[in-house]
């Protein structure tokens, strides 16, 4: 190994390994937290950088690792680019069961609850389009039926925002939520249903994730999801 190998590892030796996701970090800074943790540079300068990982891990605690959130282990198990939205629903559901994460009945979700579920609307001829997988945060219980706020009826940047208030329990969600969103999902129609983890990078992760199932009332798939959002054909979303 050159010697500005070592000094571009010396660079990075305040570095303790706990700060973000162990994937993210680069061989020059793992050899840098093997620096921080004593570790010989003779032993660093011969490991790759999946040998650095394993080497580093093995000196931290389990507590101390940063873990991948669901969302990000999907990512990067993805075979590539042009996943199909089936693809993300199952991975999900993979990883939500993976993770324990708490799956009940329809009627059983507590309001203030957000759940990924399968849906089946009873009347879906009267729908221009309705979504088969709601990623819905629950506002309302009744005998039977729930009342849902679906995140995906919202283009990328304003579910971002909305998960974030619905997480915080932020006074004005309630009531606040933009009409679109609102659906009441009958309990009987209601299948495979997940709780998802209440903490915020595994909101805004998942929220993010193309798990959305949109058919129109006529049972075609419905892939217009800019005219659902009324963000412009050459708008970003």
């Amino acid at each position: 190994m050159a010697y500005s190998d070592r000094r571009r590892a010396q660079f990075y030796s305040r570095l303790d390994g706990t700060e973000r996701k162990f994937e993210r970090y680069s061989t020059d800074e793992l050899r840098g937290i093997g620096l921080y943790y004593s570790v010989p540079w003779n032993q660093l300068r011969q490991l790759n950088k999946t040998e650095l990982r394993k080497k580093i891990q093995g000196i931290l605690s389990p507590v101390d690792i940063p873990q991948l959130t669901i969302a990000e282990k999907i990512l990067q198990r993805k075979p590539s680019q042009l996943m199909e939205n089936t693809w993300y629903t199952n991975a999900l559901i993979e990883e939500l069961i993976q993770y324990g994460a708490e799956q009940v009945s329809g009627s059983d979700i507590p309001p203030g609850k957000l759940c990924f579920f399968s849906y089946s609307a009873k009347w879906a001829e009267r729908y221009p389009y309705w979504d088969r997988t709601p990623l819905a945060y629950i506002l309302d219980q009744k005998e039977d039926r729930m009342l849902g706020a679906n995140l995906h009826y919202l283009s990328d940047s304003l579910r971002n925002i909305y998960v974030r208030k619905v997480l915080n329990k932020d006074n004005e969600i309630f009531g606040a939520m933009p009409a679109k969103t609102l659906h009441t999902y009958i309990h009987n129609n209601i299948s495979n249903v997940y709780i998802i983890p209440e903490d915020m990078q595994e909101y805004i992760g998942i929220a993010q994730l193309p798990t959305w199932d949109f058919i129109s009332g006529d049972g075609i798939n419905y892939a217009d999801v800019r005219a659902i959002w009324d963000v412009p054909l050459n708008g970003k979303y």
